[in-house]
């Protein structure tokens, strides 16, 4: 029986030099190449490489140390024609600066190359015009699946002729599954914790998009919590549009509120970068956290971390695993329309709330 040295100085004379000139150039492995060097079936190497299983731990290694070692990569291109797949997952963000989203896709990425798909990234801006044309130019691209983070308010003729498989993330739309928190529960929550400690003059600031503006479960959440204690929610709701929800924007809002009303005792923020303006607008007052006024935010970002601000982590790594798996399964089976599922978050008390009750 030939060693495996025999065997790969038998394929480089046989395939791996090409003599042009006074060079000798390398010839692109195949997996017939691999199964040469190694000394076993095409087949064999072909479910290796495709995990279609059927084979050992010990072939499974030893082919895996021949395509490392060799360089081997297989054609995506040659997979897409034979399969109709082209192990491309794209998703939709609004802002790929937002360290939510940006989180979220680092962990779609890694749950998905586990998979063997890639992840294609379009910054839309939240705009739905640039919305419509990622969706066309994705379907142009024969990716195998959308995951939005944004809302899709209608789709373009392209996607309506050549449907895929789209799955949201924290956005809200009635057409596909979403993977997402309980939105009103978190305001909900928020709310019942401020109300706890003894504040009664509470104040909400939401990023949203201005369609949406007339059901939004957050809003829900603030004022079924509130009328559950007798409180008042009139004129203490306020709404940042999404693509001005800075935390400068936030503290001039917040400055104007707090000089308006000195009774403000609490800001339940839906974002972090909100809770940052607020916490400088309050500090710019003279106010002092957590004594006269309660912040908290939304998101779990750095934004709160470095200033000691409390929030809502939203399990960011398992909105992304859920979304994963719920696309491939949706790519696997096309009978398989996919199934909406809630994760669960946790509010996280830092210095902005904690203190002795009033």
């Amino acid at each position: 029986m030939s060693t495996k040295r025999e065997n790969v100085t038998a394929f480089l004379e046989k395939y791996a030099m090409i003599y042009i000139g006074d060079t000798y150039m390398n010839k692109k492995l195949s997996i017939k190449d691999i199964a040469e060097i190694a000394g076993l079936s095409v087949s064999t190497v072909s479910r290796v490489i495709n995990h279609k299983g059927r084979y050992s731990k010990e072939t499974e290694k030893k082919i895996n140390e021949i395509i490392k070692e060799y360089g081997y990569t297989r054609s995506q291109a040659a997979v897409s024609l034979r399969n109709t797949k082209s192990m491309i997952i794209a998703l939709l963000v609004p802002d790929i600066t937002n360290e939510f989203y940006s989180k979220i896709a680092f962990y779609l990425e890694k749950a998905l190359r586990q998979h063997g798909y890639m992840l294609f990234i379009c910054n839309t801006e939240n705009k739905d015009q640039v919305v419509q044309e990622c969706i066309h130019e994705l379907i142009s691209k024969n990716v195998d699946g959308i995951i939005s983070m944004v809302a899709i308010k209608s789709f373009p003729k392209s996607f309506m002729n050549n449907p895929i498989p789209i799955i949201g993330i924290d956005s809200m739309c009635p057409y596909y599954p979403l993977i997402h928190n309980d939105s009103y529960q978190i305001a909900y929550q928020c709310t019942q914790l401020f109300i706890d400690k003894g504040r009664k003059h509470l104040v909400y600031i939401i990023p949203t998009d201005a369609s949406l503006q007339s059901d939004i479960p957050q809003i829900k959440g603030f004022k079924q919590c509130l009328a559950d204690h007798s409180l008042s929610y009139k004129d203490n709701i306020y709404k940042i549009p999404v693509r001005n929800a800075s935390y400068e924007d936030a503290e001039s809002l917040v400055y104007q509120l707090l000089n308006d009303d000195p009774k403000i005792d609490g800001i339940i923020c839906g974002s972090d970068k909100i809770a940052l303006g607020a916490f400088y607008a309050a500090k710019r007052l003279n106010k002092k956290i957590p004594e006269d006024i309660l912040i908290i935010g939304n998101d779990h970002t750095l934004f709160s971390q470095l200033s000691s601000i409390s929030t809502v982590s939203r399990n960011r790594q398992e909105l992304a695993e859920k979304a994963c798996d719920e696309i491939i399964k949706m790519n696997q089976d096309t009978s398989y329309k996919g199934k909406s599922q809630i994760v669960d978050f946790h509010i996280i008390e830092r210095n902005s709330t904690k203190g002795d009750k009033r």
